[in-house]
């Protein structure tokens, strides 16, 4: 299995996403996901942009359509889809 780089973009607790993530290479060499409260599918264009493999939506932010939106999307651009359900 390889790592899995982690990278917090929610500017509330001083994260950002930007394509300068992808620049400043990678914590460990492998995918990268990018953290933080994902509600709109534009976002994940963004993340997709800035260099992520992988995507973590909070069902705690998200109903079911938004759930199922959101995935639907991540599909799309070939994001990994995290879920966290707590």
């Amino acid at each position: 299995m390889r790592p899995l780089s982690s990278i917090l973009v929610d500017e509330r607790f001083g994260g950002f996403a930007s394509p300068i993530c992808a620049e400043l290479g990678r914590p460990v060499p492998g995918p990268s996901s990018r953290r933080a409260s994902f509600r709109e599918e534009a976002q994940l264009d963004e993340l997709k942009e800035a260099g992520a493999d992988a995507v973590l939506l909070l069902l705690r932010d998200l109903d079911g359509p938004r759930a199922a939106a959101m995935l639907s999307r991540a599909e799309e651009l070939g994001l990994d889809a995290l879920v966290e359900v707590s």
